[in-house]
């Protein structure tokens, strides 16, 4: 038998009207094509060896066993070591000998019998081979619905390796295309969204009418949070078209719409469009805007990231100029930020005048001396200043240890998430705990941003200004010189302009003045 590409049904070869019931002196091509092999990339390792308690090298319990059950063993064994060495050939002019599995079968092998991570034959051939060897195990009994130890049925695989035909063909034998994993409660839906398999998930969802909109893992996440958490943009934009809601949060409270903005910042604007409508005929808009803020049912500390932090973590500058974002911060702005940024604007204003008194009403070479009672307004104008220095750089001290705190408190529940997920990694789809390993990786290389607002940096640059220039004038105090007195009046001129420059850190808040600030 010649090469069969896997789209061709065996009942267009010529050979077909020889098939028997046992497929008698006929052979199946296993050679992969070559938009196989693009799609093999990441299609797992196929099947490994038997169970110990079918393993060749139980001979101590064979003595037990009867003799029809020990031959049924050896046969099972034999089937899976058939499938699993062919699924792993190289040859691409290997075939299957039917007639050969046919044999096995015959002599007591079990056609659902499982190798040590509980995968069937029918797993294997779900993978990555043609649909009509998928038929003839069906018609030789193989369980269509029969999960792993993982409770991944063969529908969950060809849905994971973008395989349309064969999961066609599953369900129209009766595959369960509902079927959860073990603990992880994941159907085929999530398997073909988290591995980007686009056909697949339009097969599962456009045709077979699959459930995917409100249906959740163990996580609380839909397929499309899951899509967005693991960076598949095809697939989330799938799912998008199909109006899968990102609104919707996990258990932990954590929106899809979040992941999507920091991981796929151009699906993210057609994401928003979910949370934003128009009435036309009355001339309305309405704006979804509690679902930008954090779920108060499941995140009740406020813990988990909004969309609206997660944008300006991530600098999506144009995400925030969305018609959702612009009336969420609109509303923000005049029931809480307005009053707040008056107040830490006038604060500011009297803390920059009160060091410009200092710095400027009196003259540089008589600063040093003190004349009671004359100078006593001085004396306390000088102390409140300092006073409120130290106040300023504890609150920033304890600015920057918040930043430290939220950030560790996000490393560390990030990992423990993806250390959940890697409990169901598979262990013949090494890729899935590579990805999520690199994951790990990547979060450990990242720093608080408390330092990536250059605002922060600007306000320590002026609080080490302002320790220079008290150190100065105490030291002209207990000891004047010229060269002192010239040296604390510089650094208070640079100081007083930098002071009124850090001015506009507040000012930037208001749309009129903080265009051009930020």
């Amino acid at each position: 038998h010649g090469k069969a590409e896997r789209g061709q049904r065996y009942s267009d070869c010529p050979e077909y009207g020889h098939f028997t019931r046992f497929f008698s002196f006929f052979a199946i091509d296993f050679s992969v094509t070559e938009d196989d092999e693009d799609r093999t990339l990441s299609s797992g390792l196929g099947l490994d060896d038997m169970l110990d308690g079918f393993s060749s090298t139980s001979k101590v319990n064979s003595q037990f066993l009867k003799k029809d059950s020990r031959l049924s063993a050896v046969n099972n064994q034999a089937l899976i070591q058939y499938f699993a060495k062919l699924g792993q050939s190289k040859n691409e002019d290997e075939v299957i000998d039917l007639d050969y599995v046919d044999t096995l079968l015959a002599s007591g092998a079990d056609i659902n019998c499982i190798d040590r991570h509980g995968q069937t034959v029918m797993h294997e051939v779900a993978r990555a081979w043609h649909v009509d060897v998928a038929k003839f195990l069906i018609e030789h009994g193989a369980d269509v619905n029969k999960g792993d130890h993982f409770g991944r049925t063969p529908l969950h695989v060809a849905a994971a390796v973008d395989y349309v035909e064969m999961i066609n063909m599953l369900i129209e034998n009766n595959a369960d295309k509902e079927a959860t994993t073990v603990d992880e409660n994941q159907t085929p839906v999530f398997y073909a969204a988290k591995t980007d398999a686009v056909q697949a998930l339009k097969a599962l969802i456009l045709k077979h009418g699959c459930l995917y909109k409100t249906i959740v893992d163990y996580k609380g996440r839909t397929p499309i949070h899951v899509a967005a958490e693991l960076d598949r943009s095809e697939t989330a934009r799938l799912l998008l078209e199909c109006e899968a809601p990102v609104y919707l949060s996990d258990n932990q409270g954590s929106r899809a719409i979040t992941w999507i903005i920091s991981k796929m910042a151009p699906v993210a604007n057609e994401a928003l469009k979910q949370l934003y409508s128009t009435d036309r005929a009355n001339r309305k808009q309405y704006y979804a805007l509690n679902y930008l803020v954090r779920d108060k049912d499941k995140d009740p500390l406020g813990k988990a990231q909004t969309p609206l932090h997660t944008a300006v973590t991530f600098k999506q500058y144009d995400l925030l100029m969305h018609p959702v974002f612009r009336q969420l911060l609109d509303r923000m702005w005049h029931h809480f930020g307005r009053f707040w940024t008056l107040y830490q604007l006038g604060i500011n204003l009297v803390y920059i005048v009160m060091w410009t008194v200092i710095g400027i009403v009196v003259e540089y070479d008589k600063r040093h001396s003190y004349t009671m009672p004359d100078d006593i307004w001085r004396i306390i104008l000088y102390i409140i200043a300092v006073a409120f220095t130290v106040y300023q750089i504890f609150e920033e001290v304890m600015e920057f240890r918040r930043s430290q705190k939220m950030h560790s408190y996000w490393e560390d529940t990030r990992k423990v998430d993806i250390q959940m997920d890697m409990k169901f990694c598979h262990p013949r789809w090494p890729e899935e705990r590579k990805y999520l390993e690199m994951e790990i990786e990547a979060l450990e290389q990242q720093k608080p941003k408390y330092f990536h607002d250059m605002w922060n940096i600007f306000d320590w640059i002026c609080y080490i200004m302002l320790l220079v220039c008290i150190a100065t004038h105490v030291a002209d105090i207990i000891s004047h010189t010229e060269i002192l007195a010239r040296l604390h009046i510089r650094f208070m001129a640079a100081t007083i302009i930098l002071l009124w420059l850090r001015l506009m850190k507040n000012a930037r808040a208001f749309a009129i003045l903080g265009n051009d600030t930020n």
